[in-house]
């Protein structure tokens, strides 16, 4: 690689994340939302988009727990019913669901299925075409998302829509704290009672984990 040219990729990125321009950053795109003063479903919608964008620029904790509360307050008077995914999420309108797999079929009334969806696009699908109360009666739903920090328009809006409880898999070790912020208080009416967002983690998985790292690595693992 040329030598001024890496020189101006390594200033880029140090500029990119230094805390001081992330801040700058921040603030600037919080200062570009608009607020919800609005009504209107789109418009809140919108508001929330560029919340989450400012959000994922927050320097450090605190500031990125005022701009979730910003979020929170938008999302409150939201009726889900009436969200119209057509405008933000492409294809939301097909039925089928490429990524996912149902990893335990539903035995009865008494006894759940397991049902795994990646992809924030295709947990959209499953609001805008699903039955989602009869869904949640009669399975587990276990989420995968892809943005981390996880600040996003699906992932805030999904556990006030989703009617049951929800696993959700993690990439940042950081994301077991904001993801039940993103779900809000139930007592405070911001999410259903019955909607949580909780960590798919077990003992089980933390000794897995320690069996793999101990596992001899062979060339093709190297």
């Amino acid at each position: 690689m040329n030598l001024i040219r890496r020189v101006r990729l390594e200033a880029e990125d140090y500029l990119r994340w230094h805390p001081v321009t992330r801040n700058l950053l921040h603030h600037r795109t919080l200062r570009k939302a608009r607020w919800c003063e609005s009504h209107h479903t789109s418009a809140i919608l919108r508001s929330v988009d560029q919340l989450c964008a400012a959000t994922r620029l927050a320097p450090n904790s605190k500031t990125m727990q005022q701009a979730e509360e910003m979020i929170l307050q938008c999302i409150r008077p939201l009726d889900m019913s009436k969200v119209d995914w057509r405008g933000f999420v492409p294809d939301v309108e097909r039925r089928r669901i490429e990524r996912a797999v149902v990893l335990k079929p539903r035995i009865g009334p008494r006894e759940k299925g397991v049902v795994f969806v990646s992809f924030e696009d295709q947990w959209a699908r499953l609001l805008w075409n699903c039955n989602l109360k009869d869904f949640a009666e009669s399975y587990t739903l276990v989420v995968s998302p892809t943005w981390s920090p996880p600040h996003s328009l699906i992932n805030c809006l999904f556990p006030a829509a989703y009617p049951g409880p929800i696993f959700c898999l993690i990439s940042n070790i950081k994301d077991l704290n904001i993801f039940p912020r993103l779900c809000g208080n139930p007592s405070k009416g911001i999410a259903s009672p019955e909607s949580s967002c909780q960590p798919l983690d077990h003992p089980e998985v933390d000794r897995v984990r320690e069996r793999e790292s101990l596992r001899p690595k062979c060339d093709r693992d190297r």
